[in-house]
């Protein structure tokens, strides 16, 4: 039976859920290489809470982000699914992996200042929409 990852194209894992799916490495770039090539994936992106994330592609480029700054971290609900947003963003607009990566490491270090998984203050989301258009 084929693997359900095996039909995806782009597939972001958390560093904990690559460990358990590519669990031999210790090497993040080494499970990586290792993951995306098992899986004929175009783009592995790994995201590593506070450390940031890394994003891979089956041409070889590799792409690492990690947040700007010291943050006032507040609460990391939500970070993960902001992070994956702003990828598929980017990937419907067609940004570069390493425009995307930056875009969704800003804004998932962003909403890691606020309370809860969804800021209600539209005024959160202006700076991103105006800096995306």
């Amino acid at each position: 039976m084929k693997h359900i990852i095996d039909q995806a194209h782009w597939v972001k894992l958390n560093q904990h859920e690559l460990a358990h799916l590519q669990p031999f490495p210790t090497d993040l770039t080494k499970a990586m290489t290792l993951f995306l090539a098992r899986h004929h994936l175009e783009v592995l992106i790994v995201t590593c809470g506070e450390q940031g994330a890394a994003a891979m592609s089956q041409s070889g480029e590799f792409v690492a982000v990690k947040p700007r700054g010291v943050l006032p971290i507040v609460d990391t609900v939500g970070a993960g699914d902001a992070f994956a947003a702003v990828l598929l963003l980017g990937l419907q607009r067609g940004w570069s992996l390493q425009l995307t990566m930056d875009r969704a490491q800003d804004f998932a270090s962003a909403l890691v200042t606020q309370r809860g998984a969804i800021v209600q203050d539209l005024g959160f989301y202006q700076p991103f929409i105006d800096a995306w258009k």
